[in-house]
Parts: C-alpha cells; structure tokens; sequence
C-alpha cells in the first residue's frame, strides 16, 4: 500500500517515544520519503524542522493545511497511534484507509494481525527497502511575523501569534488542559522531545507542577516555558514554592480569562459567540496571579497589552534564579482561533 497510494501519509504516534523507537522511525521516515504527522500526544517526538513533518493532526483543531493534506490520503500508516477523544477532535477515523500499528497488532479495515510489535513492524518496513520519490508538502501558511500594536489587548489567538519569536532549539514547552491545548497545537517547537503535555486524562492544573520535574531533568541550557489556565492554576499554585527553594526556572504563563473556558467549550461552545453569559460553575473566584511571586518568593508579571507581555518575557527570560509567572489577561470570550469549529 505504501508503495501503491497516490497520497500517501504516515501518522507517528506516541508509542514510538513510549518504546524509544525514534532513531528507528526517522530512519524508516527519510527512507521512505513520506509527509508525516503527529498526534498531540507525540508533538515533538520528532524534530518539528523535519522537511517531512507536515504538522500536527488532532482533527478539526489541526491546521488548514493538515486537516487537507489528511483528507486527501488514499493510505495512511500509523505508527503507535492512540485513538483518544482529544486526538481525534471532531473527526471519525477513516478505517479503511488507515493501518494502525499499535497495542501489539495491526489493523487495517476489516483486517487483524495480532502479536505484532511496533519496533519489528519499523525494522521489517526499513529492511524491506521499501521508497518512494519525494512527495510535495502542503503549502503552509507562515506564522505572523508582523510585530502587533503593543498597546492592543492580547486575545488567545494573538498570545500563540505573538510567543513563537520566544521558542528556539532550547525551549521545553508544556501545556496544561484547557484551551491552551488548541493554541499549542499549532506551535512549531524545533527540538524533539520538547513538548510535553497529558491529553489522554487531561487532569487540569497538571502543566505547572509538572514543569517541576522537567526543570530538575533537563539540559542546562534548556528552558521550560508552560501556558496555564488560570483554573487549573488556582489547583496548583503552591509548585511555585518548590520551584523556589530549588533555584528552578520555568516560566509560566498563566491565561486569564476568568473562567474555566474548556469546560464552558466542551458544554456549550456557542456563549464564546453571543452576550450570552457563562454557566455560573465556570466563573472563577479571581485572582491576582502575579502577585503570588511576593508570596512565594519568586518573581512575577501582569501583562493585558502585547507590550506589557514583550516586557515580561523578557523580564522572565532574564531570571534564571527562580520561577516565574506572568499572568495573561484575555477577555473571557476569547478563543483560539482553530477551536472555533465546535458550534454546539
């Protein structure tokens, strides 16, 4: 089927990092010459500057550009695919055109081979020397490169417009369970393995604690940016303290609209495009996130214009000697742009 299909794809999926198979799949990757795609669940397991990689498909939250490119396979290999509700947003599998290899066994449409591992599928795939001439890439649509207008409010769309001149090959980004999922979806991070998020339990307020451990295992160089919503924030504020008393450094952007937004989406989504108010058990108790930095010991920003954010960035950039959190004001009916697919 590789070798027959007009369009063909490969979808790398998050057993090839689970099993540690990402030399082996890059290899059978460049061998075979086809575009690929990720999950959220394994943005990054490989380097997003691969020519081949294409972006990260995650149903009608993907891009344009992915959400054709998909669509237009007539063959499609998964390699360790998950098929979970936040992986597979808004779209039905296409079975008959799609063989996952995952779980120990491929299947393809009505066809079922068990006992087969991941990693002896790729060796066989590569040994078999099977290639292909290079096929075309989506046009994609380049990121905003023009500076915003620093006294503008910032809205969710134009926060993941505006942090993309701030990701290089050493940032490690994190986002935690909320809306932030859609914006950092669509953020290209170059390095592999530097992404990391929990989309199958999709516990809120997991990104900043969490941001913890990846800061006591990565690289010196390194640095871990986090986005936050502020409701899974107010569940666990008190990583900062820990952070501090270890001189660790992550930079954690907490998103406050006021609302648990995700959970109003996944409900109703229509109040995001009406006057409608929000259902009462969305509406936070406010906090003023930026000044837990006096709390805890660390340091802190308040940012509601793209100036006011460039400020803190780099503010947050230069403090290496402890956490620190800037608090993002958006309206509350601001959404990212590619969640506004779910109608009702």
């Amino acid at each position: 089927m590789l070798e027959k299909a007009s369009n063909p794809l490969i979808w790398v999926g998050i057993e090839v990092d689970r099993f540690g198979l990402h030399e082996q799949a890059a290899m059978l990757l460049r061998q075979l010459n086809i575009p690929y795609v990720t999950e959220l669940l394994s943005k990054t397991v490989l380097a997003e500057d691969d020519a081949l990689f294409a972006g990260v498909f995650d149903g009608q939250a993907s891009s344009a550009e992915v959400q054709s490119l998909v669509e237009g396979a007539d063959f499609v290999l998964a390699l360790g695919v998950w098929l979970t509700d936040l992986n597979t947003l808004g779209w039905s599998p296409e079975f008959e055109k799609t063989a996952f290899v995952s779980f120990d066994t491929v299947k393809y449409g009505t066809n079922f081979w068990a006992q087969v591992a991941l990693a002896h599928a790729i060796d066989a795939l590569t040994k078999s020397g099977v290639s292909r001439e290079a096929a075309p890439l989506p046009a994609v649509t380049p990121p905003t490169t023009a500076p915003p207008d620093p006294a503008a409010p910032i809205t969710y769309t134009g926060f993941y417009d505006f942090i993309p001149r701030y990701v290089d090959e050493n940032t490690i980004v994190g986002s935690d369970a909320s809306l932030n999922y859609f914006g950092s979806l669509l953020l290209r991070v170059p390095t592999a393995r530097a992404f990391f998020a929990q989309p199958s339990y999709s516990s809120i307020g997991y990104i900043s604690p969490a941001a913890t451990g990846v800061c006591l295992a990565k690289r010196r160089e390194q640095r871990v940016m986090v986005f936050a919503g502020d409701g899974g924030f107010q569940m666990s504020a008190q990583c900062l303290s820990t952070q501090t008393r270890f001189g660790l450094d992550p930079i954690i952007f907490v998103i406050d609209n006021g609302v648990y937004g995700v959970e109003q989406w996944l409900a109703d989504p229509t109040v995001f495009r009406t006057d409608d108010p929000f259902y009462d058990s969305c509406y936070l108790h406010p906090w003023e996130y930026s000044k837990l930095a006096a709390v805890f010991g660390c340091q802190g920003w308040k940012a509601a214009t793209y100036g006011e954010l460039d400020d803190a960035v780099r503010g947050a950039l230069a403090n290496t000697s402890g956490p620190s959190i800037i608090q993002v004001v958006i309206n509350e009916k601001s959404i990212p742009v590619n969640a506004e697919w779910k109608k009702t």
